[in-house]
């Protein structure tokens, strides 16, 4: 697969706090809201913490699988994905359940991937069919790029991340980070040695690289040390300090 496959359109807050590398401490899933309250999550239970009060919010949604990911994109009503389930859930601020959406019944094939667009409705990655999707929050499909042929690509080639600004659309995979617009037409391709923990920090793309995290695009090259002190990477900008609740924004 090379930068020049175009796709074949047919006709979609600030999110998170991560602890360098990973959102993942010791088994369980790590986010932080706009206001600084923690979430955590391992399995099918979810907590979260509210800074202000210590007050701390409990649910187990045992019924909808394993909890694959969490957004914060509206921090009145965030979105889990279940991917074992192929179902996604809305939850309140007190993480009492608001609606679901489930994929199965949609025929879209496998998704693994599910990230909110602030264009409206919801990104979907379909890895089986290599199709990209977006649906709008009653699971009616508003934009579908369809199948990707075998010859354009590897037959084992998927999507490793993927996430939205309301500029632009990031999907990366094992060789490249690929940029789409609204209408999931590809703006620009990126070429990259191999997958590395990657994300999206107001507007720029970075990525993990030995004892540092990377500018990727659009500006490239520019490095943020972390071996001296923990730093903490938020859509709003890269924070450090000893404690997230004493953080200051770097540079």
């Amino acid at each position: 697969m090379n930068c020049s496959v175009s796709y074949n359109l047919h006709k979609f807050y600030l999110t998170i706090v991560f602890v360098f590398a990973t959102s993942v401490i010791f088994g369980q899933g790590f986010e932080m809201d706009a206001l600084k309250n923690e979430y955590r999550w391992s399995a099918s239970q979810i907590s979260k913490r509210e800074i202000s009060t210590g007050v701390v919010y409990q649910n187990n949604f045992i019924s909808n699988g394993k909890i694959s990911s969490l957004h914060l994109n509206q921090p009145m009503k965030p979105m889990l994905f279940f991917e074992d389930t192929q179902k996604i859930l809305f939850i309140d601020n007190t993480l009492s359940a608001l609606g679901e959406i489930q994929l199965s019944p949609l025929q879209l094939g496998w998704v693994t991937f599910a990230t909110p667009s602030n264009w409206g409705g919801i990104w979907l990655w379909d890895n089986s069919q290599k199709t990209l999707y977006r649906i709008n929050n009653f699971g009616e499909i508003l934009l579908s790029i369809p199948n990707i042929p075998n010859n354009r690509y590897p037959s084992d080639w998927e999507v490793k991340w993927m996430e939205e600004d309301g500029k632009f659309l990031y999907i990366r995979d094992n060789g490249h980070l690929f940029v789409l617009d609204m209408l999931g037409g590809i703006t620009a391709c990126i070429p990259v040695s191999e997958f590395k923990a990657t994300w999206l920090i107001d507007g720029q793309v970075w990525e993990h690289d030995d004892n540092a995290v990377v500018a990727l695009y659009p500006k490239k090259g520019e490095r943020v040390p972390t071996v001296s002190q923990p730093i903490y990477l938020h859509s709003s900008g890269i924070f450090f300090g000893e404690n997230y609740e004493m953080m200051q924004k770097w540079p």
